[in-house]
């Protein structure tokens, strides 16, 4: 009577304890139970699982009238390849190279082009070297 009864209340709660405290038995009785009855441990794992997929009908109806968020959450957990976390990607410019063996580096001619060298020193652990263009200015008026 009691093992039927939790049967009953475990579809209405998800949670052992809950269920347990609906029928007034300890959730370790019931822990008892399913060790030593087959049969009701079948049945304890039909209950949950049904109790689990009523709770998910529940999630998604909610999820489609009310909440934004969760219905992203959802999207998240069921396509993660398109709604997912993905890590920031970034994209290293092209810059040019130089032989070593056959080229000499040459010193930076720019303040902008020495922070480029700086910096790219810093994250890669090598110093790139590239020949800074000169910034043509162009004239206003007649020449």
């Amino acid at each position: 009577m009691a093992k039927a009864a939790f049967l009953k209340a475990l579809l209405n709660d998800t949670t052992v304890a809950g269920a347990a405290r609906c029928v007034h038995v300890h959730r370790d009785t019931v822990y008892a139970w399913r060790k030593e009855d087959p049969e009701f441990a079948a049945a304890f794992e039909c209950a949950q699982q049904e109790s689990i997929e009523l709770l998910e009908s529940a999630v998604f109806e909610r999820a489609r009238k009310k909440s934004d968020t969760l219905a992203m959450f959802l999207l998240k957990k069921h396509k993660p390849e398109v709604y997912g976390n993905h890590p920031p990607t970034f994209v290293s410019p092209r810059l040019p190279t130089f032989n070593a063996a056959t080229e000499r580096p040459k010193e930076p001619q720019s303040a902008e082009h020495a922070l480029v060298e700086r910096v790219l020193k810093d994250v890669l652990g090598a110093q790139p070297v590239v020949e800074a263009q000169p910034i043509k200015t162009l004239k206003s008026g007649p020449s």
